[in-house]
């Protein structure tokens, strides 16, 4: 869609999308997970919130 283009000139062209995707975590989750995977999940998350 925006063959051609850098990663600034397409954040230019969507602002409020760079800017939210910015400021967001993804997770990606699976039905695999373990309770420990979990754990340490909630630990790194933890840590990124008292950064924030």
């Amino acid at each position: 869609m925006y063959e051609g283009y850098t990663q600034d000139e397409i954040r230019k062209f969507l602002p409020n999308s760079a800017t939210y995707i910015s400021s967001t975590l993804d997770i990606p989750l699976s039905p695999l997970l373990t309770l420990g995977d979990l754990d340490e999940m909630e630990i790194a998350i933890e840590k990124i919130m008292r950064l924030y």
